[in-house]
């Protein structure tokens, strides 16, 4: 596995563990990252992982939603 990809990796493991963070459970973590969110556009938070702006939208709204920002 090349430098690239391994970062990818790295950065979606990270992600993943913020999610869990801010849902406080991986089974509503799982469920938030497959249901529409208005904040994204309405898309699936997990179709936005395979790019680096999409992983940073969506730590972006993790984050928001961890201050209270978002319901």
């Amino acid at each position: 596995m090349d430098q690239r990809a391994s970062e990818i990796i790295l950065n979606v493991v990270r992600l993943l563990m913020l999610c869990e963070g801010v849902w406080e459970s991986r089974e509503l973590a799982m469920r938030w990252l497959k249901n529409t969110v208005p904040a994204l556009g309405d898309v699936e938070p997990v179709s936005l992982l395979d790019i680096y702006e999409g992983r940073r939208w969506v730590s972006q709204v993790l984050a928001q939603i961890e201050q209270g920002q978002f319901c």
